[in-house]
């Protein structure tokens, strides 16, 4: 199971053992030398966005032996950096995000809902706001409330829902 033939697998098994904080797992599974790690693109995973989205962030550096750190708006939330979070603001503090494609939560690999609709501007700034709030980078999510977030967003890991339905 630990050939190329079995990269899908292996990689799943990472995304679930971060789900459930199996930082154990991760570490012996990466010791065995898995075929995903000698590709040269690995394969897209859910793992980070599933520390980012279940407040599992302790886990970003074994994570980020495998797969480099997406550079958007909602990570650098998530990930508590204010200097990158700041640059994704123009001078007149709107947000200045570039190609939305290359945003969470549209590089999801989980199939979005269809009530969701298309990614938009605001979207990648509440999925910002959201993986701020989850993940205790309360000071973030005052610069993001200050610059266009919207407190009542109905953001959600899995379906329409407040935030404060994930604080729960």
């Amino acid at each position: 199971m630990l050939s190329d033939a079995w990269v899908k697998f292996q990689v799943r098994l990472i995304e679930v053992a971060v789900l459930n904080d199996r930082t154990a797992f991760i570490n012996a599974l990466l010791d065995l030398d898995p075929a995903f790690l000698h590709r040269r693109v690995p394969p897209p995973p859910q793992a980070i966005e599933h520390a980012f989205t279940y407040a599992k962030t302790h886990m970003l550096p074994m994570l980020l032996r495998i797969w480099p750190m997406p550079d958007d708006l909602p990570h650098a939330a998530g990930n508590g950096d204010c200097a990158r979070v700041r640059r994704w603001f123009d001078a007149e503090g709107k947000p200045a995000l570039g190609d939305l494609a290359s945003q969470a939560p549209a590089t999801s690999v989980h199939p979005r809902e269809p009530e969701w609709g298309e990614v938009g501007v605001q979207q990648v700034v509440d999925t910002a706001l959201a993986w701020a709030v989850l993940n205790n980078h309360f000071e973030i999510a005052d610069f993001l409330l200050e610059h266009v977030a919207d407190i009542n967003t109905n953001w959600s890991s899995h379906e329409p829902a407040s935030i404060l339905h994930e604080l729960v």
